[in-house]
């Protein structure tokens, strides 16, 4: 063999395994760059998994721990105890007084009686109260547990002048109203009817008036 034909051939072998090496570069490097790609998207998606998981973490969160929003309703801040239940009771004048009347009203209903001391108590806040508000919506009912008779009652209301209705209570009215077991216990219920708060034993006229108005929508 001729060193000519030698050389070509030498040269021939050059090239080719050159176009090897860069077809197997090239292909390593579309390689790596898919797996670098791959990767990267896994990353992406693990890190817009963990975001979220952080929001619905939060989110649940927020719903326990947030306080719900007050309705801008009159009385919309008071419990719902349920509808009053309607009654017609004897008053002291011989007349008979339903609670159905004052629909449309706030309504303060009284339980209480003559020898009573913290009802007694009360009485002068429950006619300051009336003599302020009836004008705007307010009424007070007076229910006595008195057992002594009608008589007994209407000498103690005039002893000291209470303005608002009394009637007599019994033992069906203490049953209806959640079975009565200590006096004074007082409701207060809204204009569509609904007992919004209801407390046993004595209580500060400044209480009972800051729901009053709340529920008169005077504040």
């Amino acid at each position: 063999m001729s060193a000519f034909r030698t050389a070509v051939l030498l040269l021939i072998l050059t090239l080719s395994l050159y176009g090897c090496g860069k077809k197997e570069d090239s292909a390593q490097k579309q390689s790596g760059e898919k797996a670098a790609q791959a990767v990267k998207e896994t990353e992406q998606t693990a890190v817009e998994q963990a975001v979220r998981t952080k929001d619905d973490a939060d989110s649940t969160l927020a719903k326990k721990t947030m306080p719900p929003v007050p309705a801008e309703t009159s009385g919309a801040a008071y419990p719902d105890l349920g509808k009053a239940v309607n009654f017609s009771l004897p008053t002291l004048d011989g007349s008979t007084l339903q609670l159905s009347d004052m629909a449309g009203k706030v309504v303060v209903i009284d339980f209480w009686a003559t020898w009573c001391p913290p009802c007694r108590k009360m009485i002068p806040d429950l006619k300051a109260l009336y003599s302020k508000y009836k004008d705007k919506g307010l009424e007070i009912v007076g229910i006595s547990l008195d057992e002594g008779g009608v008589d007994a009652v209407k000498s103690f209301t005039d002893n000291v002048s209470i303005t608002y209705p009394i009637v007599m209570g019994n033992r069906d009215i203490t049953k209806e109203y959640g079975y009565i077991n200590a006096i004074p216990t007082s409701f207060v219920v809204d204009k569509q009817g609904v007992i919004r708060n209801k407390h046993t034993g004595y209580r500060s006229a400044d209480d009972l008036e800051k729901i009053i108005k709340d529920l008169l929508a005077l504040n």
